[in-house]
C-alpha cells in the first residue's frame, strides 16, 4: 500500500490492482452513506436514474478518481483539506432542505443537486491542490493555502448561515429575506442580525468554525514547511488526471454555483430591483396616461383645500396595540386608545400586510398592484402620481436611510415626489420628523408620506434614552423592548397628528405598517405567522371633510369591520382624496360602498396564505 503519512506517489508501479480494488470499494462505501444519509433527511426521488442515481454514479467515479490520483483513499491526510467544506455543505443542505421544506416534496434535482454537485466540485479542487502543494516552492504553496483556506470558508459560512436561518424559522432559506441585506444600509442589515443572533452564539459559531477549520489548516501549514522537499516522481497519467479532475472541479464549482445559496438569492434579488428600476424608466410614460374619472374640479383638494398625510409604519403588529388589542394588560398605545371613540377616527381591526417584508408591502400599497389584479409593476402609477394629478404637492420625509437605488420600490415612489426630505441621523428617534414637517408651507394643498422606523428591529435603538420603559407581565427582554417601541411611535403619531392638524389645515390622515412583527421570528418570508400579517390602520376625517363628502365618510365607517389587506392602499388613498382613476377599482376601496374583499377572498404573501385561515377571525367573512 501507498504511505498514507506523506501522500506522495513513490511511482506508478506502487498502485497495485489490490490498492485500486480498496479506493473502488471506499469510494462505493463513501457514495451510499452519503446517499444513506439523504434519505435519512427526507429527500426524495433517491432512486431514480435521473433524478439522483446519476450524479451518485458522478460522485463514486470522482471520489475514486482523486484517491487513485493522490494515491490515498478518504481517510489519507490531503483529504484533510477538503473535510470541512465538503461535510458542512453535505450535512447541513441536506437536512435542511428535507426537513424545512414544509408541504413541497424535497426531491434531488430540483432542491439538493446543485449542492452535491457544487460540493463535489469545491471536494476535487481542495484535493487536488493539496496534492500539487507537496512539490510546490513556498510562494505558490502559501498561494494554495489561501486559496484553499478561502475555498473551505465560503462552504462552511454558507452552511452555518442556512442552517442558523432554520433554527430561527425552522423552513428554507426564503430569498424574499435576502432583499433587505441587498437593499439595506449596512448598519440597517446589522441591527437586523443583532435582535437574532446573541453574542453568546456568534461566540460559539466562531468556536464552531475555528474546530472545522484544525484540519484544513493543520494540513496547509504541514504542506507549507514541507514545500518543494517531495523527490517523488509524477507519472504523466497521474498529472494529466489531476489536471482533469480540477478543470472538472473548477467547470462544476462555475455551473452550479450561480444555482445554490446564497448567490443564487443574490440573483434573484438582483432581478427584483432591476424589475423595479425598469418600471422606474416607464414611470414617465405611464404617468402621462393617467386620467382622473371625474376630473380636477370634484378632487378633494379642489372642494376641502389643505394637507393629507399618510404615514407609514414599521414593523408594527397590532397584537402588540391596545388600542386593536383591549385585552393588553399595558396600554400600549394610550393616545390612539383614546381616540378610538372619538367620531373623526375610523379604526380597522382586520387589516394584514400582503407581505411580510418591507420592498413586497410597499411595491404593491404604494402602486396600482395588487395580489387579486394581473397588472405588473411595468404599467402602473404611483400614488403620489394620482396625488399630484389631483392638486397635490407632494413630499415624501423619512426617517430610513436616504438608499437611492438600494431600495427599488421605495425609491420608485419617493423618487416621483415634488420634495423630499431625510432625517439628518437616519433610524434615529421618529420625533426628529417633525423637524421636517415644519418645512412644509402651512398654506397650499398638500400630501404628505412619513416613513417612520417605527419597531424595526433592533428595538431597543428606536428608543430614547429617557423614554419610559414598558414592562409587559411575563413578557420577556424581547417583547418588552418591542412594546415600547410600540408606546413610542404611539406619542410620535400624536406630535404628528397634532401639528398638522394645527398647522397644516389636515383635512385627511391615515396610518398604517408596512408589515408586522413575530417576537420570535422577526418578519420574513422564511416562518410566516399571523402576528407578522397583522398591522394596524387607521383613518382620521376632518369635520370639513365629512361635510364635503358624507358618502365616503359613511362607507368607511361600515368598512370598518371588513377585511383589508394593504396592497390595497392605493385604490383606497385614490378614493380618500378623490381621486378615482383609469388605475383604481372602487372594488379595492375601503372609502367605497363597492368596496368587496371577505376573508375567503383575502390572501397574503403574494397569495400564498388566504385571510380565512387567520384563528383571531372566528366569524368574520
Amino acid at each position: 500500500m501507498l504511505k498514507k503519512d506523506t501522500g506522495e506517489i513513490l511511482s506508478v508501479r506502487n498502485i497495485t490492482k489490490k490498492d485500486a480494488a480498496w479506493y473502488c470499494l471506499v469510494s462505493i462505501i463513501f457514495t451510499a452513506v452519503l446517499w444513506g444519509w439523504f434519505a435519512f433527511t427526507g429527500i426524495k426521488f433517491l432512486w431514480e436514474w435521473n433524478l439522483s442515481l446519476r450524479d451518485a454514479l458522478l460522485t463514486f467515479v470522482t471520489i475514486f478518481l482523486l484517491e487513485l490520483t493522490c494515491g490515498q483513499d478518504i481517510r489519507g491526510r490531503l483529504w484533510h483539506a477538503a473535510y470541512p467544506g465538503f461535510l458542512a455543505l453535505m450535512l447541513v443542505f441536506p437536512y435542511v432542505i428535507g426537513t424545512g421544506s414544509g408541504n413541497r416534496d424535497p426531491d434531488f434535482r430540483h432542491l439538493l443537486n446543485p449542492y452535491v454537485m457544487e460540493a463535489l466540485g469545491f471536494l476535487s479542487i481542495s484535493v487536488i491542490t493539496a496534492f500539487w502543494q507537496q512539490k510546490a516552492r513556498r510562494p505558490l504553496s502559501i498561494l494554495i493555502a489561501i486559496g484553499t483556506f478561502l475555498i473551505t470558508t465560503f462552504q462552511i459560512i454558507c452552511a452555518l448561515i442556512y442552517f442558523s436561518y432554520f433554527l430561527i424559522y425552522g423552513s428554507t432559506f426564503a430569498t424574499a429575506d435576502f432583499l433587505p441585506f441587498v437593499q439595506t444600509h449596512l448598519s440597517e442589515a446589522i441591527g437586523f442580525l443583532k435582535s437574532f443572533i446573541s453574542v453568546k452564539t456568534l461566540c460559539l459559531g466562531v468556536i464552531l468554525l475555528l474546530v472545522l477549520f484544525v484540519p484544513t489548516i493543520t494540513l496547509l501549514v504541514r504542506n507549507i514547511k514541507n514545500g518543494g522537499m517531495s523527490s517523488a516522481k509524477w507519472p504523466k497519467w497521474i498529472i494529466a488526471l489531476s489536471v482533469l479532475l480540477f478543470a472538472a472541479g473548477i467547470i462544476n464549482v462555475r455551473h452550479w454555483i450561480p444555482r445554490s445559496f446564497p448567490v443564487l438569492d443574490y440573483q434573484l434579488s438582483q432581478a427584483y430591483i432591476h424589475s423595479i428600476r425598469d418600471a422606474k424608466k416607464l414611470h414617465t410614460i405611464n404617468a402621462a396616461k393617467l386620467v382622473l374619472a371625474n376630473g380636477i374640479n370634484n378632487t378633494l383638494a379642489s372642494r376641502v383645500p389643505g394637507t393629507v398625510l399618510l404615514v407609514i409604519g414599521e414593523s408594527e403588529t397590532s397584537d402588540l396595540m391596545t388600542a386593536f388589542t383591549p385585552s393588553l394588560p399595558v396600554d400600549t398605545t394610550p393616545w390612539l386608545t383614546s381616540e378610538k371613540e372619538n367620531k373623526d377616527f375610523y379604526l380597522f381591526n382586520h387589516a394584514y400586510t400582503n407581505f411580510p417584508a418591507t420592498a413586497g408591502a410597499l411595491s404593491m400599497a404604494l402602486t396600482g398592484i395588487n395580489q387579486y389584479n394581473e397588472k405588473e409593476i411595468g404599467q402602473v402609477v404611483t400614488l403620489l402620481d394620482v396625488a399630484k394629478k389631483a392638486g397635490y404637492d407632494t413630499w415624501w420625509i423619512s426617517n430610513h436611510r436616504q438608499l437611492g437605488a438600494g431600495n427599488p420600490s421605495v425609491d420608485l415612489v419617493s423618487s416621483g415626489a415634488d420634495h423630499t426630505l431625510w432625517t439628518t441621523h437616519a433610524e434615529g428617534a421618529d420625533i426628529d420628523l417633525i423637524s421636517l414637517l415644519k418645512k412644509v408651507p402651512r398654506n397650499g394643498n398638500h400630501f404628505i408620506v412619513l416613513h417612520l422606523m417605527g419597531s424595526h428591529a433592533k428595538y431597543d435603538s428606536r428608543i430614547p434614552d429617557d423614554w419610559p420603559y414598558l414592562s409587559l407581565p411575563g413578557a420577556d427582554e424581547t417583547e418588552n423592548d418591542y412594546a415600547t417601541t410600540v408606546d413610542y411611535t404611539d406619542y410620535v403619531l400624536k406630535n404628528i397628528f397634532n401639528y398638522s392638524k394645527e398647522n397644516l389645515h389636515m383635512t385627511a390622515m391615515a396610518y398604517l405598517s408596512d408589515h408586522g412583527e413575530d417576537m420570535k421570528y422577526g418578519h420574513g418570508e422564511g416562518h410566516v405567522t399571523w402576528s407578522m400579517l397583522h398591522i394596524p390602520l387607521f383613518f382620521y376625517l376632518s369635520p370639513e371633510y365629512e361635510t364635503a363628502f358624507p358618502n365616503t365618510a359613511k362607507a368607511l365607517r361600515n368598512n370598518r369591520e371588513k377585511i383589508f389587506t394593504n396592497d390595497l392602499l392605493f385604490d383606497t388613498m385614490c378614493g380618500l382624496i378623490q381621486a378615482p382613476n383609469n388605475d383604481y377599482s372602487p372594488t379595492y376601496d375601503l372609502t367605497s360602498p363597492l368596496y368587496s374583499l371577505n376573508a375567503d377572498q383575502a390572501l397574503a404573501v403574494n397569495g400564498k396564505w388566504i385571510v380565512a385561515n387567520d384563528p383571531s377571525l372566528h366569524d368574520i367573512k
